[in-house]
């Protein structure tokens, strides 16, 4: 859509006018003379210029030529900024003075000028004006002293009084204050009247979040579908409201006004850019479930309806735009449910849409737009993903994240990595890439992705070749001539490497590196290690290698390193080699030495005042406990001087008392706080402890504001009732207060099965009801609604639904309290669980809880049955993929798996493992049975198992529950899981002198275990263990006189 026509306040308005041209309304006379002001602005001479403008202002306003005086008026204000201070003040005062001798049209234009001006002064110094106190009743004329609301009020009044007399301004053609305009070809159409410009103004202030400082009691909230209706609907309802000063009511009505002056137009452009302008601002602040099927219907009859004209191109826009953004989300969660593939792109639909406008008004402001969009959706986009290390000799996988694109063609390098270890730090840069293309490729291919239609960004993992030992580059294009002009080139470097390393840090800044073989985890030993830091020259503009110390690596694979004196903050990188093996690990290892810790005994004093608000003049009582720590030990210290002192807010001392601790290591005191003064924040404090509190003259809440308990059970599409009170503290109940409600709906997915892949997580609250309620002569209100749920379909997830009620009670005096409460509610009543933990010993006799509650959280008696389930093992040991899960497959699986044996393919690790045998069935009763234990649990096979739960509710309604656990024997060497490593704490509490005991275990063949034990940060015990597809218990003692922590890696 064209941009419409506009004049700006901002520092340079110069740039709006028309210049050279001659245009309607300007007197010729004054041609030179604005030339003439034009050349003293050019030469920086502001002052100069400004009397000549005066001079023009003072002529135009005798002979009533307003453009000319308009445009005199804008100049006076450009060029006063550039060498007086506040000139905007100074402006507003003056005109101001001068509003009313000004006539119409004129003065209306003056007015939003005014609006314009208040509102840049509140845009320049808001800080200042919200941090300064609001003064009740101020009259002042000086607007240094305005607070925020009367600054806003200021500003909505007068773009109010700048549509006064909108029959008149209806008549007057916009063309005639082209002088004061920025102007863009065809705005005329949109903004054809004086009228139709001031209007959007007014209208685009009235739209503006931030100008609705304050709330009132009776908000107007939009809640009427129809805001959403053709312009001929709209213009015909009456939209009422208390809140006559809303803003968003304001800018509703005015968009009613333009719309009905347009309603007969025989060009439709003023009407539809209005109409496109209220639909937009309904549908974003509207708060109805069924909005965006509203909108879309309106923007699809509105396109029917001017579809000869080139205005529906603009409407398309909007319903390309509308599938574009994604508005609509079910289907996503549905898919999730049904555990199927991503719904189908809206991208089509709104490609589809774009077109439409391009092919039926090529030249058009709505064409014009849906190109850009339907370049966005066409775009092709290209990324990959590799590990930064492979393994020599085997094939691995790279994830390729694309769009749009087909065909991708790979180029692998093998560039020397000493001699471009300056090209290195470019390798993400236009130049570098540049010299990477130059470069000879070691070996080129292409493959064809897996066909798409739907615009949508996917991702797949393609099976690299195996290579030799050595460092690569790796760049893919879907161009085969790489060319980036036509498709996006990615790359990234790797090393393929036998040699892998595990380090540890220590707080003093030393490390402890074990270098293994990266297939089969053995030590290496002979490897040459050389420690190097980079620093930035500035001459070069690179950074610079700098070697620092050798290592080899011993029999284990080991290596230390040393801290250094003094502080060093620099980051170690390392580049090792063994034989024709190398692998350089890049801004690794941090030499920052922690500082070491003050060993002796640290004093302490934790304050306690009687209260945490108090009056002015009121006595602050207090007390103190001074307790000293000393190696992790604490005691209480007695006899302990010291002077506790009073501050005020700004940090100013206004008493103290000395004191002394008793046997007991306490003390007590008070303080009398100024009885005039500054309020806020003051504390106490004695040098080894403080205490906050605040100081307010506050008033005490005279009532409260309480809601029914909620204990039933509710099903969607009843109607609920809450039953709330306001009664008094001292037992009156409250009649005849105002009751301000909101009904804000929120979901949850409490119900989800077994193998759901995804978990959808808490869905965004709505607010779908309000209103204004009055308490009767008991106190008592009761909310009313209906739960209806989300109109988005879910499928089987069976969403619980929170309604939360948020009351505001306003009494007679004007004492407002508030109080809040939930309705939980959904298509089941029941929520059935049993408190099992996900690592169960088998050999422990122990019961666990079975509980059974309402959706409100009330116990209530179910009969539940609980069935276990062995789950089938899984087939193979895989690594942990590091990129998302591809949602296409290149391969099938036995391929990828034949090739990348110990890789995941596709979503393995996300679906539920098939269930086997029933292992357990038994029936109980949450009345009678709410701790139960599982017979026959010993004799369970080490494995993983599903704890399934089942039962029906109130309604008659079928409730499951289901949860995966890990049963383990700890005397069996058979691990529970296919893991590389399985840890279970057989002992989490020890007392001194007694044995931690744990389990750890590998379905690896032939591998190692690191075990580290650290006793108050300091190693005890470091062991390398032996194991091979078992599970081992490990005991570690604990000394008789040791307290503490105890760290295990």
């Amino acid at each position: 859509m064209a941009i419409s026509a506009s004049f700006s306040l901002m520092q340079q308005p110069l740039q709006l006018f028309q210049k050279s041209n001659p245009v309607m309304g300007i007197n010729i006379d004054n041609k030179d003379k604005w030339k003439q002001v034009d050349s003293l602005i050019a030469n920086g001479l502001p002052q100069s210029a400004l009397e000549v403008v005066n001079e023009i202002y003072v002529r135009a306003q005798k002979e009533g030529n307003m453009p000319e005086f308009l445009k005199a008026s804008i100049y006076q204000l450009r060029l006063r900024s550039d060498f007086e201070e506040d000139y905007i003040l100074k402006y507003i005062g003056e005109t101001e003075k001068n509003l009313q001798k000004t006539p119409a049209p004129a003065r209306q234009v003056l007015h939003s000028i005014l609006a314009d001006l208040y509102w840049q002064y509140y845009q320049q110094n808001r800080y200042r004006i919200l941090d300064q106190t609001v003064v009740s009743g101020n009259i002042s004329d000086d607007i240094a002293t305005w607070d925020a609301k009367k600054l806003v009020d200021k500003v909505s009044s007068n773009y109010l009084e700048s549509l006064n007399d909108p029959i008149s301004l209806q008549s007057v053609s916009l063309k005639m204050y082209d002088p004061i305009l920025q102007t863009a070809e065809g705005s005329k159409n949109f903004r054809p009247t004086l009228f139709d410009f001031l209007a959007h103004r007014a209208i685009d202030f009235f739209m503006n979040e931030e100008a609705s400082i304050t709330k009132p009691i009776n908000q107007f909230v939009m809640k009427d579908l129809s805001l959403l209706s053709l312009p001929d609907v709209f213009t015909g309802l009456k939209i009422v409201t208390p809140d006559s000063l809303s803003f968003h009511f304001n800018a509703l009505s005015l968009l009613s006004q333009v719309e009905k002056f347009h309603l007969n137009d025989e060009e439709p452009a003023a009407l539809v850019d209005a109409t496109l302008k209220r639909l937009d601002f309904v549908h974003n602040k509207i708060n109805q479930p069924d909005k965006d099927s509203v909108y879309l219907s309106t923007l699809l009859a509105l396109e029917v309806r001017y579809r000869e004209n080139p205005v529906s191109a603009d409407v398309i826009e909007k319903i390309a735009n509308y599938w574009y953004s994604g508005i609509q989300k079910p289907e996503l969660l549905k898919s999730q449910a049904n555990n199927s593939s991503k719904a189908t792109s809206n991208y089509v639909t709104a490609r589809e849409w774009c077109l439409k406008a391009i092919n039926n008004f090529p030249e058009s402001d709505g064409a014009k737009n849906c190109r850009v969009m339907l370049l966005s959706i066409e775009e092709p986009s290209l990324m990959f993903n590799i590990d930064q290390e492979a393994v020599p000799g085997k094939a691995f996988p790279v994830l390729i994240n694309f769009r749009n694109t087909s065909k991708v063609w790979f180029r692998l390098l093998a560039p020397d990595y000493d001699k471009e270890v300056n090209l290195q730090q470019n390798i993400y840069g236009e130049r570098g890439l540049d010299k990477y293309l130059a470069m000879k490729p070691l070996k080129s291919w292409s493959i064809t992705l897996p066909e798409t239609s739907d615009y949508q960004a996917h991702s797949t993992e393609a099976i690299m070749p195996a290579l030799e030992a050595g460092y690569y580059t790796l760049l893919i294009s879907g161009s085969e001539k790489f060319d980036r002009g036509s498709s996006p080139v990615a790359i990234r470097e790797f090393w393929v490497s036998a040699i892998s390393y595990i380090s540890k840090r220590n707080e003093d800044g030393t490390g402890l590196f074990y270098l293994l073989n990266r297939s089969t985890g053995h030590p290496l030993q002979g490897v040459m290690i050389q420690s190097f830091s980079r620093e930035y020259e500035y001459r070069t503009r690179s950074y610079i290698r700098k070697d620092m110390e050798s290592y080899t690596s011993g029999p284990d694979g080991s290596f230390q390193i040393q801290s250094l004196s003094g502080r060093d903050y620099s980051t170690l990188s390392f580049d090792f080699r063994l034989n024709n093996d190398r692998l350089v690990a890049d801004n690794y290892f941090s030499r920052y030495r922690n500082n070491p810790k003050d060993r002796s005994e640290k004093i302490r004093t934790f304050f306690f005042t009687d209260r945490s608000i108090y009056r002015p003049g009121q006595p602050v009582y207090f007390k103190g406990i001074v307790v000293g720590t000393e190696n992790e030990k604490s005691r209480v210290v007695t006899d302990n001087r010291s002077t506790v002192t009073l501050y005020d807010v700004n940090g100013q001392k206004i008493s103290s008392v000395d004191v002394l601790t008793n046997n007991y290591g306490s003390f007590s005191g008070s303080f009398v706080l100024p009885a005039s003064g500054l309020g806020g924040q003051f504390r106490i404090e004695n040098g080894t402890g403080s205490s906050y509190f605040n100081v307010e003259e506050y008033k005490r809440p005279k009532f409260e504001v309480t809601f029914q308990p909620i204990t039933g059970s509710y099903r969607l599409n009843e109607k609920i009732t809450v039953n709330g009170k306001v009664e008094s503290y001292s037992g009156i109940s409250i009649s005849d207060a105002l009751v301000s409600y909101r009904l804000v709906r929120s979901a949850s997915f409490p119900f989800l099965r077994y193998g759901w892949r995804i978990w959808p997580g808490m869905m965004p609250e709505s607010e779908i009801a309000n209103g204004i309620l009055t308490t009767n002569a008991g106190g008592l209100f009761d909310v009313e609604f209906k739960a209806l749920p989300d109109p988005s379909d879910f499928g089987d997830l069976n969403p619980v639904y929170s309604y939360t009620i948020y009351a505001d009670v306003t009494d007679i005096n004007g004492e407002t309290r508030s109080a809040t409460t939930s309705v939980q509610v959904s298509s089941k009543a029941l929520i059935i669980g049993l408190d099992i933990p996900i690592s169960l010993n088998r050999d422990v006799d122990k019961k666990f809880k079975l509980s059974a509650t309402n959706l409100n959280g009330k116990s209530t008696t179910a009969n539940v049955i609980i069935e276990a389930f062995k789950l089938k093992d899984e087939e193979r040991l895989t690594r942990p993929r590091r990129w998302q899960t591809p949602d296409l497959a290149m391969y099938s699986r036995e391929e990828f798996i034949g090739q990348l044996p110990s890789d995941i393919f596709m979503d393995d690790d996300n679906h539920a493992a098939q269930k086997d045998k029933s292992v357990f069935k038994e029936a109980f009763n949450t009345a009678t049975d709410s701790l139960i234990g599982i017979s026959g649990l010993s004799k369970w096979e080490p494995g993983r198992y599903l704890i399934s739960l089942s039962s029906v509710d109130a309604f008659g309604q079928k409730v499951n529950t289901d949860k995966e656990i890990i049963v383990f024997a700890p005397d069996s060497k058979r691990i529970p899981v296919m893991q590389a490593l399985w840890v279970s704490m057989l002992t989490t509490e020890v007392k001194a002198g007694e044995k931690i005991n744990l389990l750890a275990g590998t379905a690896a063949k032939n591998a190692r275990l690191l075990l580290d034990v650290q006793m108050k940060g300091k190693t005890v015990r470091k062991e390398w263990i032996n194991i091979s597809q078992e599970q081992k218990r490990i005991e570690i003692p604990v000394p008789a006189d040791y307290t503490g922590n105890v760290a295990i890696s």
